[in-house]
């Protein structure tokens, strides 16, 4: 109205915009949007193809560990739970790397199995298999 000396603003919600960040797809959406990317420069900059980063922010797949350090590095945080345990915090460090556990293992100079077995939290670990991990990982 013409007489009234105020008037209301609001912002204008993006549409598809996630309301609660529930998977790690959200949370790429989230950023995406807020720099106001399309889904082929985030798809660039990520090095994934742009399906795969749809399918990523849909929820219907979850990136690859060797996409991690790009996904980390573009929402510039780990989406990933704060790690409880030594088994998470192993598998917490190896994923933050883009490692796989075959990788991992060869790092540490132990199985495969044995790296599989620590992140499960299986009872009573070998001691130097678990010292080898977390050197690896650079934990102590």
């Amino acid at each position: 109205m013409p007489f009234y000396r105020w008037c209301l603003a609001a912002r204008v919600p993006v549409p598809g915009y996630p309301a609660t960040l529930d998977h790690i797809g959200h949370h790429i959406l989230k950023r995406r949007l807020d720099l106001g990317l399309k889904q082929k420069e985030a798809a660039r900059r990520l090095g994934v193809h742009p399906g795969g980063l749809e399918n990523w922010e849909y929820g219907r797949t979850v990136p690859a560990d060797r996409f991690m350090p790009a996904v980390i590095h573009f929402l510039a945080y780990n989406p990933s739970p704060a790690p409880r345990t030594t088994g998470q915090r192993v598998a917490y460090e190896r994923v933050a790397r883009g490692w796989s556990r075959k990788r991992l293992a060869a790092e540490a100079g132990v199985d495969e199995a044995t790296v599989r077995r620590m992140e499960a939290e299986t009872p009573r670990p070998a001691y130097r298999s678990v010292l080898a991990l977390l050197t690896a990982l650079g934990i102590e």
